[in-house]
């Protein structure tokens, strides 16, 4: 196998390059604003102290003694 018939010809190269050109010459319709907001309920964040204060804890267990 020689290494012209391993790859492609200038020939089949062009071709793809045109196809591809072809391809991107018209781009999609962009989005409106109203479809690039999400329109779902959500639930709040949970609490990531666990319902604790650590400032209060700390100040128990360091502070008062």
């Amino acid at each position: 196998m020689t290494k012209r018939e391993r790859h492609h010809t200038k020939e089949e190269l062009a071709k793809r390059v045109a196809e591809g050109r072809e391809r991107f010459t018209q781009l999609p319709k962009p989005p409106e604003p109203d479809e690039l907001v999400e329109m779902s309920d959500t639930s709040p964040a949970p609490d990531p102290n666990g319902g604790r204060d650590p400032d209060t804890e700390w100040l128990i267990r360091y502070g008062a003694g």
